[in-house]
């Protein structure tokens, strides 16, 4: 089982990632991505895959709990009524951190839960299962339960668990730092603290009979964000302030280290051996990252999107941005590429009809991109600019772009010369359009 308390899970091959308050998913293997049904009243905060990989438990920005299957259904809205800091499965249990203590529920059929443990500890911050153990990370601490008995499938209500609770045995850990994750892999305990330093502690009987440390972070100003360890692989994968992530093997042994992005990456995921996957809720962008051979297989990124066209042949979907940036996707749902064309909000995106260019517009110009050689060849401008509409000829020689002042300005695409700047309409240009010899433009003063 993957371990991660960030936006970004993955089981067999298949990576789930929240943006705002949906669910996307990216099929690595059919190298296609798509969203799931499912839209949660707040941003999500945190998303949990179950062992089995059929449920999703989804904690949003307000702290309420909605249980939903893999492909979308909402099984269970609201699914406490109390606030949950963090939230874990173990095949037909769940464990829940609420602000003053911890409680291990039974999963019914009807999915209902049933309350067989609880501790009451000070801030719990994480739970994580590992395998017959609970692992509960507070402000000061991290605590492991062995919880064997317990979890037997004979104790199906409190009342059984109190006559067993002398059965659960628990030790604190206490980092010489501030802790941000924890795990265990076999006997040991890893406890990632912000600075980059990893505290082990071997285990014997529930004793610890070995400590040693491992140093993630290879700079002084670099703090680890989160991580995520996968025992299948025997790998640790962390993630930092500056874009880095850094790869090690649950052998101490370092493995990898590379800058992704400029930007904090703020979720990570093991997907295979050799794949790791990683995002950042700035860009709102992942990246799956072969680190064997060292390339970068595949980006998805979410926009936030002004405008939109599809090319004729519907083999590409272009989305303008409130940032000025304009995005290529794959009719798969995959990016193609990316163009930071404008300084503000794109007001319209057009692909020409060969489909081997595109152009946009906004208050500073109309931009056309060359999709093969992906480079910029036309910035088109006016005296006043604050462009809004746009319309690109058959023939792809002439583009149309209308402004604020209700002005249509006729470029020749081929010398980017301004040919003539037309008056057609007394109030706001709602839609541009090239047919035949004609151009043809509506208007707010109910005129064509």
């Amino acid at each position: 089982q993957s371990y991660t308390k960030g936006k970004i899970v993955s089981r067999d091959m298949k990576v789930y990632f929240a943006v705002h308050n949906r669910i996307k998913v990216v099929d690595i293997r059919m190298k296609q991505t798509s969203c799931l049904p499912f839209e949660c009243p707040n941003n999500i905060a945190q998303i949990t895959l179950s062992p089995c990989g059929r449920y999703i438990m989804i904690i949003d920005s307000q702290s309420l709990c909605s249980l939903i299957t893999s492909s979308g259904h909402i099984l269970k809205h609201n699914f406490t009524s109390q606030k949950l800091i963090s939230f874990a499965f173990l095949d037909q249990f769940v464990c829940a951190a609420l602000p003053d203590r911890v409680i291990v529920y039974r999963l019914t059929d009807d999915f209902q839960l049933v309350q067989i443990y609880q501790k009451i500890c000070d801030r719990p911050v994480q739970v994580k299962f590992f395998d017959t153990s609970l692992l509960i990370q507070t402000q000061s601490s991290v605590q492991v339960i062995q919880l064997a008995y317990l979890l037997s499938t004979q104790v199906k209500t409190y009342k059984q668990m109190q006559e067993l609770k002398e059965t659960c045995t628990e030790f604190d850990i206490i980092p010489s730092g501030q802790s941000i994750d924890f795990f265990q892999n076999n006997q040991d305990i890893f406890v990632v603290l912000q600075s980059g330093l990893v505290q082990v502690y071997s285990l014997q009987d529930g004793q610890i009979i070995d400590e040693f440390n491992l140093q993630l972070s290879q700079e002084s100003n670099d703090q680890i964000l989160i991580t995520a360890a996968d025992s299948n692989f025997n790998q640790l994968l962390a993630v930092d302030s500056n874009g880095n992530y850094i790869l090690y093997s649950l052998q101490k042994e370092f493995i990898n280290s590379v800058s992704i992005t400029a930007y904090p990456l703020t979720g990570c995921t093991i997907l295979s051996e050799f794949q790791v996957v990683v995002g950042s809720t700035y860009n709102e962008e992942i990246t799956v990252f072969n680190h064997q051979a060292e390339f970068i297989e595949l980006t998805d990124q979410s926009v936030k999107s002004t405008c939109f066209d599809v090319s004729l042949d519907q083999k590409f979907l272009a989305l303008g941005d409130v940032s000025g940036s304009v995005y290529v996707f794959l009719q798969c749902g995959l990016l193609h590429s990316k163009y930071i064309c404008h300084e503000s909000a794109v007001k319209s995106v057009k692909f020409f009809k060969n489909t081997k260019a595109i152009a946009s517009c906004a208050s500073d110009s109309v931009v056309c991109y060359d999709l093969n050689k992906q480079l910029q060849f036309r910035n088109l401008k006016t005296e006043f600019c604050l462009f809004e509409q746009l319309a690109i000829e058959d023939n792809g020689e002439l583009l149309a772009a209308s402004d604020s002042e209700n002005v249509v300005n006729l470029f020749d695409i081929q010398t980017g010369k301004l040919l003539d700047q037309l008056k057609l309409h007394e109030q706001k240009i709602t839609q541009l359009a090239f047919h035949q010899e004609f151009l043809i433009s509506s208007s707010w003063d109910c005129t064509v």
